[in-house]
């Protein structure tokens, strides 16, 4: 709901690891309707975007920080990063959300250690704590792994007020851990539609599309599809490429692949 009690609306928490391109609209539209304030756990550089998957060193084009209130935590890790539990360790969130006099906290996962503070820092507020991951289940990690890790998880996910699921497997991950289906809300990734649309409709009028398919060597009738990722194994674009080949059998269908990573 957007009223909080007392009048006024909702304040709402979420923390996450970085600037992320595609949690940037969300975020943006969610300060429309509630008070939001995010917190950022790491400062995500060029040579870090490199690090991520992509290959190369590069900054985003599109706005990340603009339309909500942020602030940064202090990572205080010993080699600060994204892609490893200790590289976010930002123990200054319980006083950050202790100050904000928050109504929720949103949490993106539990694979940071910075996340797992926040957590407890929620729990001994009394904040209630939802948490937005998007995990799936692993059937390729060794049995004692798995035998190890579900005590764990399943104690830490069914101590929190709720988790917003990204997807189906990500909902089936949850409930594998014990979690109740009704403490479970679809909140999946979304589509800046408006952007892109604007962007589509000018290139249309302004001739870019055809100079485009003319350098990819494609007609004007040729139905295209389009792989937008890091070219690396977790996305799967070699699936993308069999299945291109495989419509291409029998109906005229060109690929197109933008990204970059060890996969191109």
């Amino acid at each position: 709901g957007r009223a909080r009690q007392g009048g006024g609306l909702m304040r709402l928490a979420i923390v996450t690891s970085h600037p992320i391109q595609y949690q940037a609209p969300w975020f943006r539209a969610l300060a429309r309707r509630v008070e939001l304030h995010v917190f950022f756990c790491h400062r995500q550089d060029a040579v870090g975007q490199a690090a991520a998957g992509y290959g190369q060193s590069f900054s985003w084009d599109v706005p990340l920080l603009d339309g909500y209130e942020h602030s940064w935590l202090t990572n205080v890790a010993a080699d600060p990063g994204v892609f490893s539990f200790r590289g976010c360790d930002t123990p200054g969130v319980a006083d950050a959300l202790g100050r904000g006099q928050f109504d929720a906290c949103i949490v993106s996962g539990w694979y940071l250690k910075s996340y797992v503070q926040a957590i407890l820092a929620c729990r001994r507020q009394g904040l209630p704590v939802f948490l937005r991951g998007d995990s799936q289940r692993a059937t390729d990690r060794p049995l004692i792994t798995r035998a190890l890790k579900y005590p764990l998880y399943r104690a830490l996910l069914t101590s929190v007020d709720g988790h917003l699921a990204v997807g189906q497997s990500n909902r089936q991950y949850l409930e594998h851990y014990g979690v109740n289906p009704r403490r479970i809300w679809f909140v999946p990734h979304c589509v800046d539609d408006r952007w892109f649309a604007q962007r589509a409709d000018a290139a249309r009028s302004s001739g870019a599309v055809g100079e485009l398919r003319r350098h990819l060597r494609l007609d004007d009738e040729e139905r295209v599809v389009l792989f937008v990722g890091r070219l690396v194994d977790q996305k799967r674009p070699l699936d993308f490429v069999e299945a291109i080949g495989a419509v291409r059998r029998t109906e005229r269908l060109a690929g197109v692949v933008v990204g970059s990573g060890p996969l191109a």
